[in-house]
């Protein structure tokens, strides 16, 4: 008997389990490539966590439910080259890196949004060495009143599109080769080529996107700033107006993405600036506390990604205050949070 009601709950665990998860199947589109430079792909799954895939938000009370393959990703779009590839293809070989590709959902009072950070990086394998090929990065954002198969449906219409317009290109002359085992480490080598990431002084100065950020490119530098009494937090900055003589007009959050002041950088987002840390060759803000107060955050209109409130609303998924930091994306500056461990 005992056997017996064992089984039953083992089999209940296991059907509660299944129900309270989301698979993610990328559909094949009925078309043929033809004249592809590639015959042989290969994919390589790069995320740390591959069964991790976000999550989205489901039934009458938005129930925090994750994502999930259950085809690994690998496997699903190996059958989507051999379905589309044409015979016709010619005899070279294309490595996909999956890097990113991470599923979230908001909550508003009238409506629901969903994104799918996408990010993977292709290589054209010559004599055992991979030269890059393009690196996809995008984010698929969905608006509906019940917005998850939405969601779901346009990650995998952008990834299987997205990939087609890719396949037609051939490796750049001048990248440098890379080893498969050198993936591992390719956002440390994409850092060496920005100068974010290779000073220890920053230019003071007003950034309003992160494209001259990441260049350190400021396009004001002349400043005066503010800081709170109490708090030592970086309350306002400003900058000569360009139409008085003389006069000084405050820089508003919302319209640049990053600001430098005495050498310290702090990224705007929502109505105030917050202060940049790097440690580990990352740019992030530290010891956030994120909960559902604020999780409507949005990073500055520069950047264009509205990920922060997206990312803030995975940790606080069951209502509860979660304690991490915003790293910043060295590709794209968007901000993902990271909890603490």
């Amino acid at each position: 008997m005992r056997r017996i009601i064992l089984l039953l709950a083992l089999c209940c665990f296991a059907i509660n389990y299944l129900l309270a998860q989301k698979a993610f199947e990328i559909k094949i589109p009925e078309i043929k490539v033809r004249d592809c430079p590639y015959n042989k792909f290969q994919i390589i799954d790069s995320q740390a966590n591959p069964e991790d895939l976000g999550f989205v938000q489901t039934g009458m009370l938005n129930k925090y439910t994750p994502v999930t393959a259950k085809v690994p990703l690998t496997e699903q779009l190996q059958v989507f080259f051999d379905s589309v590839i044409d015979n016709d293809a010619q005899s070279g070989s294309l490595v996909v890196q999956l890097r990113n590709i991470k599923f979230s959902e908001q909550t508003k009072s009238t409506s629901e949004k969903g994104f799918c950070k996408i990010r993977m990086s292709l290589f054209e394998e010559k004599g055992g060495m991979l030269h890059f090929v393009s690196t996809i990065d995008t984010l698929v954002e969905v608006k509906a009143m019940d917005v998850t198969g939405k969601l779901l449906k346009e990650a995998s219409n952008v990834i299987t599109s997205t990939l087609i317009q890719h396949v037609f290109l051939q490796a750049e002359d001048y990248s440098t080769p890379l080893t498969k085992t050198s993936l591992s480490e390719i956002d440390a080598l994409e850092k060496n080529s920005i100068p974010l990431y290779n000073t220890e002084i920053l230019p003071d100065g007003v950034y309003y996107d992160y494209h001259t950020f990441s260049r350190l490119l400021p396009a004001q530098t002349e400043l005066q700033f503010k800081f709170g009494e109490e708090t030592g937090l970086l309350k306002e900055v400003k900058i000569p107006n360009s139409q008085k003589a003389g006069k000084w007009t405050k820089v508003k959050p919302k319209e640049c993405y990053a600001v430098v002041v005495e050498g310290r950088p702090y990224i705007a987002a929502g109505n105030r600036f917050y202060s940049l840390d790097h440690e580990n060759d990352d740019f992030f803000i530290r010891s956030s506390t994120m909960g559902p107060a604020n999780t409507g955050l949005q990073v500055g209109l520069a950047v264009g990604f509205g990920l922060v409130g997206a990312f803030i609303g995975a940790a606080v998924g069951q209502g509860d205050t979660v304690y991490g930091i915003m790293l910043v994306d060295h590709l794209n500056g968007s901000l993902t949070f990271m909890p603490d461990k």
